[in-house]
């Protein structure tokens, strides 16, 4: 692994953090390259990453928990929990958006509303400096793509959505229902979701 890594990573351009674990130790963890290039700040074991989509896996089992305490059913549909978002004429239940079947559609689908929003002058990747509030307040009101359960199609927008129902439910932020109920329980104590553009984040890698 050291010997593919220091081949294929400059150590003076954006890098990389490397951790293989056996039986539950480290058997190998080595960072290479930079974490900032303006700045020249090394990777370490101690780089912050912005994890973007891999957070939706946190944002379901923030789902599933709640599935369990029994505040909400996977069959329910979503309106029953959020009746502001659009009238569908569908049912579209939870279990649906878990899984990508919604029919609530992604960026691509809606980039002419967007950049007429509220969120104006949106493209894809400027969605990281904008709240999940303001986001959930224009996306709301967007129509299907297709018939839910149907096809499966990626939706950034209906884990928007859970990432609300989940604050809806449990009467916390995500942030605050996933740092008590996941990261906390589990040793996590560097992963959270960041909930503001302007927060200072001790050894992110940029």
């Amino acid at each position: 692994m050291d010997a593919i890594a220091e081949k294929s990573i400059s150590p003076d351009g954006p890098g990389c953090s490397i951790g293989i674990i056996q039986n539950k130790e480290f058997i190998f963890k080595k960072s290479y390259g930079l974490a900032n290039i303006e700045h020249q700040i090394p990777l370490s074991s101690q780089s912050v990453f912005r994890m973007a989509s891999v957070s939706k896996q946190f944002t379901a089992f923030a789902v599933l928990l709640l599935a369990d305490d029994g505040a909400i059913a996977l069959t329910d549909d979503i309106r029953q929990h959020l009746p502001e978002l659009k009238e569908y004429g569908k049912k579209i239940s939870i279990n649906s958006i878990l899984g990508h079947f919604s029919g609530l559609g992604d960026f691509e689908d809606h980039l002419n509303k967007l950049r007429d929003s509220s969120l104006s002058g949106f493209f894809i990747g400027s969605e990281q400096f904008v709240s999940n509030a303001e986001y959930y307040s224009v996306i709301k009101d967007f129509p299907l793509v297709h018939e839910p359960d149907t096809t499966m199609e990626y939706s950034n927008h209906g884990y928007i959505i859970l990432a609300k129902l989940v604050e809806q439910i449990s009467g916390l932020t995500i942030r605050e229902f996933t740092n008590k109920r996941i990261f906390a329980p589990l040793g996590m104590n560097h992963t959270f979701f960041s909930d503001s553009a302007e927060e200072i984040i001790p050894n992110r890698a940029s």
